[in-house]
């Protein structure tokens, strides 16, 4: 390899390890940009989807399940607030997303009523997960919806989330609100993920403040290459 493409491959970028599908193939109810996010998050495998509130992760979580499920059968996970969970179970059209897309995703409290549901495709709440109910081993793909809860690490919520990610190959974060001010909380979000260790992150890209203990820093001179980086997943 010549100089350049030796720089180049020192570029740390997140690995693609998803499946190609044309944008045009997804669901027809979803609008051209959902149709890009989807296709992006499918030939990653892994990655943060970190749209606006409104526009339409719920959407793309349900059609990025719905071709992996396609394309290696099995079953496929949601996780979301109790809160949220008409989004993706209702029947009724008007509320539940899947059903306005003419799916149908069961909630589920266990991983044998995930097993012994109709749906490819169900839904459950943290709390069931943090309790050890599922084994994200048995599954084809997992979509984290709200995913405020794993940006912190220090909870026991995000220990089994974390314990459980590592055994299934497709793994998806949705969140409206991760802070680009708050670098840690994007490590974190890629740690949870198995993207990168967070251990690595921080020494390549960050330095120490020698005046307040543990606080840490993005060196200036590697701002373009972290942010290329995340850009890379999320």
């Amino acid at each position: 390899m010549n100089y350049n493409q030796f720089l180049e491959s020192k570029i740390k970028v997140a690995v693609k390890a998803g499946i190609n599908v044309d944008p045009d193939t997804l669901h027809e109810s979803l609008r051209p940009d959902q149709r890009d996010v989807t296709a992006w998050a499918l030939g990653l495998g892994a990655a943060l989807v970190a749209l606006d509130a409104g526009c339409g992760k719920t959407r793309i979580g349900i059609e990025t399940m719905r071709q992996l499920q396609m394309k290696f059968g099995g079953k496929c996970l949601i996780a979301t607030e109790l809160g949220a969970m008409d989004t993706f179970t209702d029947r009724d059209p008007e509320v539940g997303e899947a059903a306005a897309m003419g799916l149908q995703i069961d909630y589920v409290t266990s991983q044998a009523e995930l097993m012994a549901s109709s749906c490819t495709i169900c839904a459950t709440n943290y709390e069931r997960i943090r309790m050890g109910a599922f084994d994200f081993g048995q599954l084809t793909a997992v979509w984290l919806d709200e995913g405020n809860k794993e940006k912190n690490l220090a909870s026991d919520t995000t220990n089994m989330l974390q314990y459980e990610l590592a055994k299934v190959r497709f793994k998806y974060i949705a969140s409206a609100t991760p802070s680009p001010n708050e670098t840690l909380e994007l490590i974190n979000y890629a740690h949870v993920l198995g993207i990168c260790d967070r251990g690595q992150i921080l020494t390549r890209f960050f330095q120490r403040n020698s005046t307040k203990a543990g606080e840490l820093t993005l060196h200036p001179h590697h701002a373009d290459d972290f942010w290329l980086w995340v850009s890379s997943w999320c």
